[in-house]
């Protein structure tokens, strides 16, 4: 059986710990559906417990950097080069933490679309539902599609109502994802409603509404239990000095 390179197997640990951008993500996500090699080293490394679907609240960087160093034998031997970029890159981290960018677009950068936790594509052929071909449609990054299959669906939930205002979010229309986006805030299930929160203060510094945004993310950081509160207290240590 052939084997993923190295960088190979990068790629499917940063597509677990929600670290590449729409494109990225349905080019690993379209291998891993058609390529056998790639099901099987996404396979294995779920199997591992490298990355459970229930923990996507919490800080994914965090968490993959922690198992990372826990259960992956193959980084525990490295090149000198690679060691010194290591530690490069953690300075680097170090020194942009301890003087944070006023310049909003530059924590934009920061911005991670939420995965598709509901329906997620796991194998390739056969017939599909009606709402699994939306989230699909949400996991490869067609969000026009997706907007449009969300119209046909006769019932309509919660969580269909937030992933239909994140589509319109990521597809550029904020006004129609803010209103929607506010009516799941409003919604007694904080499993979504929380998760419409923190993208809602996003879609606010997205458009340069720093002080919106700066209120939404306070806001959050106030609620005990929110699942983004410490998420929130980050983002506005880096904007403090704005």
């Amino acid at each position: 059986m052939n084997e993923l390179n190295d960088e190979q197997l990068e790629r499917i640990d940063q597509y677990l710990a929600d670290e590449l951008n729409a494109t990225e993500r349905a080019e690993v996500t379209s291998l891993i559906a058609n390529n056998q090699t790639w099901k099987e080293a996404y396979d294995l490394r779920i199997a591992a417990g490298q990355v459970s679907k229930n923990v996507f609240h919490r800080s994914m960087r965090k968490k993959f950097t922690e198992l990372d160093q826990a259960t992956i034998p193959r980084r525990t031997i490295q090149p000198i080069w690679l060691a010194v970029a290591a530690s490069l890159a953690i300075l680097v981290s170090a020194v942009l933490w301890l003087f944070p960018t006023q310049d909003s677009n530059n924590l934009l950068a920061e911005y991670r679309t939420f995965p598709n936790i509901v329906l997620p594509i796991e194998k390739s052929g056969g017939e599909f539902t009606p709402r699994e071909k939306i989230y699909q449609s949400y996991e490869l990054g067609s969000y026009d599609q997706t907007i449009t299959l969300f119209a046909q669906l006769d019932t309509v939930q919660t969580v269909d109502r937030l992933y239909l205002g994140l589509s319109y979010l990521e597809s550029g229309n904020y006004h129609d994802a803010y209103t929607i986006l506010d009516e799941v805030r409003a919604s007694s299930n904080t499993r979504w409603s929380h998760v419409a929160d923190w993208y809602q203060a996003w879609l606010l510094l997205k458009q340069d509404k720093t002080d919106e945004a700066r209120a939404a993310f306070e806001r959050i950081a106030k609620v005990p239990g929110h699942r983004y509160q410490t998420e929130s207290e980050e983002v506005l240590a880096k904007l403090k000095s704005r």
